[in-house]
């Protein structure tokens, strides 16, 4: 067992930014110092607050400064789809990991959804489509990008590591690939202010962007208030490119009395406007590489029902409801199965804390830290 590893962590977002990437980082590295290892980050999200963390962040370092701190470590480590630091760890021969967190790799566009619908994900299938989108540049320049990325996963990393089975299956034929789940602060959502009742029956959480499924969401909490019960309640808390298309959804629709449109919020009031919610639905149409937000929303005790296409379903596993992805009568029947059975609600939340048990930070550190000791072994 070797102590005090030297872990040099890129990942090209980082805090302050906000999203998967920026949190799955920030739980690795809070989650390597706690150990006891020693690990740094460099990022190329800028910041104009002094960080004030128990590890050194370098924000848009110069080469000199990179050349510095990969000779400094034992083991390098991306996280997402940045290769920023190469050819750096090739050339001084140090071990590194590639955490796959999406499908960069795979397709150009890293998503398998492009303007509205899903695209190809895998490189050839994507190159001939985002030609046919957007013509010869832009294919050629993606298409270089992808073809870069493959080269250095096959013959120069170390270990490919997926963030789900699903993009495991997901990543084009490598050797050297694995799952390792990553590591999310599950608990963020677990501590309400002392009186919150539950207020609304259904609740989404997320960027109001067209991947995420809001529309097949709406449409289906539609056919439930026209066709069911009237009285139902949605919130809907986040923001985003698609807000003001949601909005005009929701007036063509004539929910204004049904949905709430609660825009960005974070810490205690996010917290608190959770736990005043029954139900949480994750709708997302594209193929969601992980469960974050879904796990969150599991901790914070909430029953939740979640595309069935991606990483989230795997995630929650038998601790919430799935449907087929863009199935708007599929979603609406879910919805009102899990609302009218309080059995299956029950039932639901008992699973929810057995699934939560593998997904404690303390255990996906750990799997980490093993993987990178056997590495720099060899």
């Amino acid at each position: 067992m070797q102590n005090n590893l030297k872990i040099l962590l890129y990942s090209y977002l980082f805090y302050p930014s906000v999203g998967g990437i920026e949190s799955e980082s920030r739980s690795l590295a809070e989650g390597l110092i706690a150990q006891g290892h020693d690990c740094r980050v460099i990022t190329e999200s800028p910041s104009d607050k002094p960080d004030g963390f128990e590890y050194n962040i370098y924000r848009n370092p110069d080469f000199k400064t990179k050349r510095t701190l990969v000779k400094w470590a034992d083991i390098i480590v991306y996280n997402g789809a940045g290769l920023g630091l190469q050819p750096l760890p090739v050339l001084y021969r140090k071990p590194f990991v590639w955490i796959h967190q999406g499908y960069q790799i795979s397709c150009i566009d890293g998503l398998g959804w492009v303007e509205g619908e899903a695209a190809p994900m895998t490189p050839w299938a994507s190159i001939a489509y985002h030609y046919k989108k957007r013509g010869f540049i832009h294919a050629f320049k993606g298409a270089f990008k992808v073809f870069t990325k493959l080269f250095f996963a096959r013959y120069f990393v170390t270990r490919n590591v997926a963030c789900t089975d699903w993009v495991l299956n997901r990543l084009p034929d490598l050797d050297k690939k694995m799952r390792i789940y990553s590591p999310y602060p599950i608990e963020k959502f677990e501590r309400p202010s002392p009186g919150i009742e539950i207020k609304y029956d259904f609740v989404f959480v997320g960027r109001l962007v067209s991947e995420k499924g809001v529309f097949t969401l709406i449409s289906a909490f539609n056919k439930l208030v026209k066709e069911f019960e009237p009285g139902l309640s949605l919130l809907i808390i986040g923001d985003g490119n698609w807000k003001g298309k949601i909005e005009q959804m929701i007036v063509d629709n004539s929910l204004g009395n049904n949905v709430t449109m609660a825009g960005r919020k974070t810490g205690q009031e996010l917290t608190d406007l959770i736990h005043a919610c029954r139900i949480a639905i994750a709708p997302s149409e594209w193929e969601e590489p992980m469960g974050g937000v879904a796990l969150e929303l599991l901790s914070a005790g909430r029953n939740i029902i979640v595309s069935s296409n991606g990483g989230m379903a795997e995630c929650v596993g038998k601790g919430g409801l799935t449907f087929y992805n863009g199935d708007v009568d599929a979603l609406a029947g879910t919805m009102k199965t899990l609302w009218s059975d309080k059995a299956l609600q029950a039932k639901q939340k008992e699973e929810a804390k057995k699934q939560l048990e593998d997904f404690q930070l303390e255990r996906r550190i750990d799997e980490h830290v093993k993987l990178f000791e056997e590495l720099i072994k060899k």
